[in-house]
């Protein structure tokens, strides 16, 4: 079963770029998490997601979670840092129509947040409704519009387009 988190991160864009870097995962951070019909806090512990750094060519990058498996990628994953305070990474929006209104919503800060698909490994229950993810493997990293951690926005380049349309344009894909 593949869950998302959604975390607050700075993400930097480049106008000359078709890459930009940000936090998919804080370490230590809590969230209140509503699943299943259970509301519980949950954080990662360091090094949760370690595992993950040589295969992040294997972590696509989508414009939203995937609800199906239908749904195409916008992009890649480039490379992925294990850092104390929580996963980097850089990623790249490809070069096509879909990529280019996408990356054009990152720039003009339509879409802030980074979100996190991932396959729970190990855990540590503290209570009934508080766990540390101890292990945990990425499935995607997704462009989102709301956090469900709060250290996950995105600084970007202004742009030239409206925000409205292509985020319009967006989710009739």
């Amino acid at each position: 079963m593949i869950h998302t988190r959604t975390f607050a991160t700075d993400l930097h864009a480049r106008d000359d770029s078709r890459e930009f870097t940000g936090t998919l995962v804080p370490y230590g951070q809590q969230a209140t998490v509503t699943e299943f019909g259970r509301t519980y806090v949950e954080d990662f512990a360091p090094g949760a997601l370690a595992a993950d750094v040589a295969r992040a060519g294997e972590v696509e990058l989508m414009a939203l979670h995937p609800r199906s498996g239908a749904e195409m990628p916008v992009g890649i994953t480039v490379e992925l840092l294990d850092t104390p305070t929580g996963l980097d990474g850089r990623w790249r929006v490809s070069e096509t129509d879909f990529g280019n209104d996408v990356l054009t919503l990152v720039r003009d800060r339509a879409l802030r947040f980074l979100s996190a698909g991932f396959a729970e490994g190990r855990n540590q229950w503290h209570t009934r409704d508080r766990v540390t993810r101890l292990t945990a493997s990425l499935d995607h990293a997704a462009l989102v519009r709301r956090p469900a951690y709060t250290g996950a926005r995105l600084r970007a380049a202004q742009g030239r387009h409206d925000p409205l349309l292509l985020l319009a344009r967006l989710r009739l894909r």
